[in-house]
């Protein structure tokens, strides 16, 4: 949809490569809770935007997942809207366009930050963090979980095992200083 524009925005855009840039231009009418595809007529300039709602698709989470991704070094998201499935990122590269999980679905329903180990799904038993993207009224539009690499060393796991730790250390053999 090109859109001609006379007012003065700010706004954030996704490159191809899925990097965030600011941007700070004139032009655009569209309200600035958009986070960049619709297509704004600037000069003769398009400028692509990605439009973040409950209704957005895949196509509008893709650049938007991979550059959590990214910035994350790496670390798998996942990523949907309230009303359509979203993305599975991972190694670089979109590995599901119609990804869904109990987490996501969770915390789209309850509107929380959800730390937990999954019970099913493609990351069972594996920590991961989910947080909603909430509209200007509070309410989640999407939500946006990575694998929680905080959640892999369970400091208070590894005290209650501390004993049985002590214990089969004694049966390892040391060996003898020269």
């Amino acid at each position: 949809m090109i859109n001609k524009c006379n007012a003065v925005c700010s706004a954030l855009t996704v490159s191809e490569l899925g990097v965030l840039h600011a941007r700070s231009s004139t032009g655009c009418s569209r309200p600035r809770a958009r986070l960049a595809c619709s297509h704004c007529q600037q000069g003769g300039n398009e400028i692509e935007r990605y439009e973040l709602s409950s209704n957005s698709t895949r196509d509008d989470l893709i650049p938007i997942a991979l550059a959590v991704h990214a910035l994350l070094s790496g670390l798998p998201v996942t990523m949907r809207s309230q009303n359509h499935r979203g993305v599975q990122i991972e190694e670089g590269k979109v590995k599901s366009l119609h990804y869904t999980g109990p987490v996501l679905e969770q915390v789209l329903a309850e509107n929380t930050v959800i730390k937990t180990r999954p019970q099913s799904g493609e990351y069972v038993k594996v920590p991961v963090v989910v947080a909603p993207i909430q509209d200007s009224s509070g309410a989640a539009i999407a939500a946006i979980g990575v694998v929680d690499v905080t959640g892999v060393l369970d400091l208070a796991d590894l005290m209650s095992r501390q004993s049985q730790i002590i214990s089969q250390m004694r049966y390892c053999p040391v060996p003898a200083s020269k």
